[in-house]
């Protein structure tokens, strides 16, 4: 039956034969390949035939069938070129805007995701707006692009969007009873420097200095920006959004197995009260839901016992001392080296 996409009013699904004569039905307008340069004109039987087995001979290539109540109504394609087309008898009703949605929160939910391509007609104002209401921006100058429908060159405007600026526009919001999780932006940098200024979160965290120099929590903030990627911090905040910590994790998917260790920190003035386990028990869930991890791992200094409360609240299991010699970790706010303890949690089954 294969994946299936399903929005408020459509469902995506792969393309199936069956199609093909729907395609030559509604192709029949030439106003869809007027504006679409790789759609001939007249579309014949023979034109579907070749497309779908063209997709059947390259499994890479991901175009979805747009489907309103069980009816064939357009095709989507997702990669490697983002594209559209839609039957002029349901235009100006919103449903490519949801098609277009639902394919790129698919695409861009994988983490290895790289930027997305996609090209349009200079006069195509519907599909230009489609395209930058989902974050797409223009990629150079236009190009011209022979149209096999009007048998000449027509000038087609390169477009992409990166996962980057994706995520930007449509952030991961974890909302727990008395918490919000969302990405840490530059806006935060006051209240997070407020956090990680105190000596006793800076003397747990690695990389974290103190005294705190007040460009170094913009600097971090944007190196560690959450991207969609393997690796992000995140804001730890109550439930007017005003900031109190943070989390976040940082994973090599190329590692065998796939582990993330978790990092966190709150201000000393919510220490005490179950927020940082209510927060790591909602992270920890996103994580194995987004990411194919086995385990996630995480470590505390042993002379900072409540990091280690926290972690087995959550479920994470005390890991045995190494043999020799003892574990230690290192701090920016240390002077010494001092020893740690570590911690895992499994993928629940």
């Amino acid at each position: 039956m294969g994946m299936r996409l399903t929005g408020n009013r459509l469902v995506l699904r792969p393309l199936e034969p069956k199609d093909c004569a729907e395609m030559v039905r509604i192709l029949a307008d030439p106003v869809i390949s007027y504006w679409v340069p790789v759609l001939p004109f007249p579309y014949t039987a023979s034109d579907a035939k070749g497309f779908f087995n063209l997709l059947q001979d390259n499994p890479h290539r991901q175009v979805w069938a747009i489907t309103l109540k069980e009816d064939f109504i357009g095709l989507i394609e997702e990669y490697p070129n983002f594209g559209f087309w839609l039957d002029p008898a349901f235009w100006g009703q919103g449903l490519i805007s949801e098609a277009a949605e639902l394919v790129l929160k698919k695409y861009f939910s994988d983490p290895l995701a790289s930027p997305l391509l996609a090209s349009v007609r200079l006069q195509n104002q519907r599909s230009m707006r489609v395209l930058v209401k989902n974050g797409f921006a223009p990629k150079g100058p236009p190009v011209a692009s022979y149209s096999k429908a009007l048998h000449q060159s027509v000038p087609l405007q390169p477009m992409a969007l990166t996962p980057d600026q994706w995520h930007f526009l449509n952030p991961v919001f974890i909302e727990t009873q008395r918490l919000q999780i969302f990405p840490l932006a530059q806006v935060h940098q006051d209240a997070l420097f407020g956090c990680l200024a105190q000596k006793q979160v800076a003397r747990n965290m690695a990389i974290v200095p103190h005294p705190l120099p007040r460009g170094f929590v913009g600097r971090f903030i944007e190196a560690a920006r959450w991207k969609g990627a393997w690796n992000g911090m995140f804001a730890l905040a109550d439930k007017t959004q005003n900031v109190i910590g943070m989390i976040g994790f940082r994973a090599a998917p190329l590692a065998a197995p796939v582990t993330a260790d978790l990092v966190y920190a709150i201000h000393p003035k919510q220490w005490g009260q179950g927020l940082m386990s209510e927060a790591v028990n909602a992270f920890c869930a996103f994580l194995f839901r987004r990411y194919p991890l086995e385990a996630i791992t995480a470590e505390h200094f042993k002379d900072n016992p409540g990091s280690g409360r926290v972690l087995q609240k959550a479920g994470f299991v005390r890991l045995p001392v190494q043999s020799h010699p003892s574990e230690m970790g290192k701090s920016a706010a240390r002077l010494e080296p001092a020893p740690i303890t570590r911690y895992r949690l499994m993928r629940p089954a």
